[in-house]
């Protein structure tokens, strides 16, 4: 039986320390929330923002736009608040419908304010070992690993799933020399046999957003087993890993909900703080 991997526990001490840093800023960290259209899961993702983020004395602004509202326009709105001096850090929710329109915006955003890194330039300042910010979601990965006494160093990670958000930024974090030091290798949709590649692999990282995919006979007994995978179902949410099957051979394992969504939003607010002094120093 594998030792289940406590997020809202991480959370809680990022939390704790994020506090007693905020304390010591001479403003109020601020951030603002873009959300285009009213889908649901983003107002609910944007208000649980604005909760935590009232918890720890930051300022959070709110900003909901029309979709049908014309292109030039939102882009003059949006690029006003990455202008605007008093906002550390833009979150705009994503994805959204226009594709054009969410890379449009998404260039708006100044690496320095980018704590979603939803910029491609702030996945290429990552890819050549100079990243500003680090991506919330594979940032809370490489914490859950360090803050459980998991060395990444010369270890066979695999990596499931190759998306921009968390797989391919993770896999590029997870080989930084002097930071994780991982052999990694990166599976996907087309990698000929899974479950031969995850067999061999020491720490299994699952981003696959395919409910469940993981089972027991694809872990190496004894691996450590990191589920990244938000998926609704419906019996409510699960993660990309089979739970009551691979925590019965896994060393270590993360479950979903309670593991990485909490410690998730914590690295989003420590990218926020680090945006902050960034600007402070300028």
């Amino acid at each position: 039986m594998s030792i289940i991997i406590d997020g809202n526990a991480i959370a809680e001490a990022i939390k704790q320390e994020l506090f007693a840093e905020i304390a010591k800023c001479r403003s109020t960290p601020r951030f603002a929330i873009y959300q285009i259209g009213e889908e649901e899961s983003s107002r609910t993702y944007a208000v649980s923002l604005e909760k935590s983020a009232q918890k720890l004395n930051i300022q959070c602004d709110y900003y909901q736009e029309d979709e049908d509202t014309e292109a030039d326009i939102l882009a003059a709105s949006f690029t006003a608040l990455a202008e605007d001096s008093e906002v550390h850090g833009l979150l705009l929710l994503r994805p959204l419908q226009n594709q054009t329109l969410e890379h449009i915006l998404s260039m708006c955003i100044p690496p320095h304010k980018d704590i979603d890194c939803a910029n491609p330039l702030s996945m290429g300042l990552l890819a050549v070992g100079k990243p500003i910010l680090l991506p919330p979601t594979p940032a809370a990965c490489i914490e859950i690993l360090k803050r459980s006494g998991i060395k990444t160093a010369g270890k066979l990670t695999a990596v499931v799933g190759r998306s921009n958000v968390v797989g391919k930024p993770l896999a590029l974090m997870l080989a930084r020399k002097g930071e994780g030091d991982a052999t990694v290798v990166i599976c996907h949709s087309k990698t000929a046999d899974l479950t031969e590649v995850l067999i061999r692999a020491d720490i299994v990282i699952a981003a696959a957003g395919s409910p469940r995919l993981i089972k027991a006979k694809m872990i190496k007994p004894g691996a450590v087993v990191i589920d990244a995978g938000i998926n609704w179902t419906e019996k409510g949410m699960t993660g990309d890993v089979d739970f009551a099957e691979v925590q019965q051979k896994a060393s270590m394992i993360t479950p979903v909900p309670g593991g990485l969504g909490p410690v998730t939003k914590m690295m989003l607010f420590k990218n926020l703080l680090q945006a902050y002094h960034l600007q402070e120093k300028k």
